[in-house]
């Protein structure tokens, strides 16, 4: 950590790439995307290192008959090899413009955070987005309008980050969005996910079932209140049900046009071992903890369509599952990381 001042000034260096904010369009195909590095250090166990985070290349067809195709593809971890985040083909029909329906692989519409770095307000995810919620969905949705304040969603998909299904029910979800910025600046957003399921920390497919509120409130212009409560349940096949609870609160606030800070509390309540601890249905030796984490973070837009970025985070527990740099077991630990995120 002593080599931090050298390494920002590497990365940043590395980052100073010609970018532009805007897609470009040939053809009527549209082209945009990004590049996310960062430094990110652990300072209890002294471990720090560079990241090519993420490359991400988003590809978009449209035509005069509803039809909207689309491809995000992506490189993370500096590894090279390539995948689609999402591909799917839309379709809204030209009689009907508040319907839609959903073919393929997407980001799945539940919780309050967003999945890529450039709709980020941290370098780094919540304990809910991380442990209690699907990326990407693999399947069919239908999206209606039903007025400018409210908006329905539903789908049958595979499951949880599932590409493919061979054995299993399908999962089956939705989601209300309620804005209601002409009376008062705040949408809420309510979400579901049901289905035959991986938990994460069970050795088959068992019943699981997540249920999510988040909300945005923005009482100034400059200023964001966003927050979350997540509920999530596994029944094994013997009807033995284990559980937990989520929840997320951020604030954001802007000074001006290239400057804003961000403070961020999330916890996950996992008292029956579902989400954090070694456990298996078969065999159950429940492992509970709560855990927590506290973020503050400072973002700063460089124009050009790039962004600096600073986060410090402390992760907590009720019991002892970080190391320090002895191997020894303690129940908190800090980090630090600085990324660079480039668009154009």
């Amino acid at each position: 950590m002593d080599s931090l001042k050298k390494h920002v000034l590497l990365i940043g260096l590395v980052m100073v790439l010609p970018c532009a904010a805007s897609a470009q369009i040939v053809d009527g195909v549209s082209f945009s995307g990004f590049v996310d590095a960062s430094y990110y250090g652990n300072l209890n166990t002294g471990d720090d290192g560079f990241g090519l985070d993420q490359v991400e290349l988003d590809i978009i067809r449209g035509s005069d008959n509803g039809i909207v195709l689309r491809a995000d593809l992506e490189t993370t971890g500096g590894d090279g090899a390539v995948c689609a985040e999402q591909g799917f083909l839309s379709y809204t029909p030209k009689e009907s413009p508040s319907f839609s329906i959903t073919l393929g692989k997407f980001n799945a519409p539940i919780g309050f955070e967003m999945l890529d770095a450039p709709d980020m307000y941290q370098y780094s995810h919540s304990l809910v987005f991380d442990n209690c919620l699907p990326t990407n969905l693999s399947g069919l949705m239908g999206n209606y309008q039903v007025m400018d304040a409210l908006g329905i969603a539903a789908y049958v998909v595979n499951g949880w980050d599932n590409n493919s299904e061979t054995n299993d029910p399908l999962s089956v979800g939705g989601r209300i969005g309620l804005s209601l910025e002409e009376s008062l600046p705040l949408s809420l957003g309510v979400s579901a996910i049901i289905g035959k399921d991986r938990a994460v920390k069970t050795s088959g497919d068992e019943d699981l079932s997540v249920f999510d509120v988040d909300f945005s409130l923005n009482p100034t212009e400059t200023w964001l209140i966003g927050g979350e409560i997540n509920i999530g349940s596994v029944t094994d096949n013997a009807d033995q049900e284990y559980g937990w609870t989520g929840l997320l609160l951020m604030t954001n606030y802007s000074f001006g046009e290239h400057f804003g800070i961000t403070l961020r509390y999330d916890q996950v309540s996992d008292g029956d071992g579902i989400v954090f601890g070694d456990i298996n249905l078969l065999t159950p030796e429940l492992d509970g903890q709560t855990r927590s984490s506290l973020t503050i973070s400072t973002l700063v837009s460089l124009g050009n369509g790039m962004s600096a970025l600073i986060e410090y985070r402390i992760n907590m527990s009720d019991e002892d599952v970080f190391y320090d740099k002895d191997y020894k077991k303690i129940n908190s630990s800090s980090g630090f990381a600085f990324e660079m995120t480039c668009t154009f």
